[in-house]
């Protein structure tokens, strides 16, 4: 859910996950445009951006430590409603994304075909719910217990999940940051990261 309803007392809102994403491209992209080191220099770089349905907003801020940056300033956008449309087009090396969740590409991001950039940055958290009417679930008692019970396997199983998205990103920013330092990803961007 990116945006809770004006009026939700109709509704049954129950959380079961926050998540967030990092800025994330690939080595060959660093290598052509360089490694920017703050959110401001994303003013020099290609967005890949996510548009939920449901949300006529793109990506506005990136946020560390709870402090927002700068609105978010691109040379030029790609917006897509698709987050597999987005992993393509990093892939292909097409520009910077942060939107693109990690469970599309966690296996990536393990080989050094994606790197984590901007360290600490990360776009606001959502909510991950599930919304149920609550005249639905007053009149059917199965239909409320079925909504308890994957509510709490949901949770469960992005818990562990996160965990997991966690190590997996923390090891990608550490070999990123050891190929910037031994000057691997080429002049431009050892010059860009300094």
């Amino acid at each position: 859910m990116n945006r809770r309803p004006a009026d939700p007392s109709e509704l049954i809102i129950r959380n079961y996950n926050h998540s967030s994403t990092v800025p994330l491209a690939t080595p060959e992209y660093l290598r052509r445009h360089g490694v920017p080191k703050s959110p401001e220099d994303l003013r020099q770089h290609t967005g890949l951006l996510h548009k939920a349905f449901s949300d006529d907003t793109v990506t506005q801020q990136l946020f560390q430590n709870g402090r927002g940056s700068e609105i978010l300033r691109w040379r030029k956008t790609f917006v897509t409603h698709d987050q597999l449309t987005l992993k393509r087009l990093l892939l292909e090396h097409h520009g910077i994304t942060v939107d693109l969740s990690i469970i599309h590409c966690g296996e990536e991001l393990k080989r050094g075909e994606v790197v984590p950039i901007l360290r600490g940055w990360q776009k606001a958290p959502w909510n991950m719910c599930l919304v149920n009417r609550r005249e639905d679930e007053l009149k059917n008692a199965k239909l409320r217990n079925f909504v308890l019970w994957i509510t709490a396997a949901a949770r469960d199983d992005m818990r562990a999940w996160g965990v997991e998205n966690d190590r997996i990103i923390a090891e990608a920013y550490e070999r990123f940051e050891a190929q910037l330092a031994a000057g691997e990803l080429g002049e431009k961007d050892a010059e860009a990261a300094s």
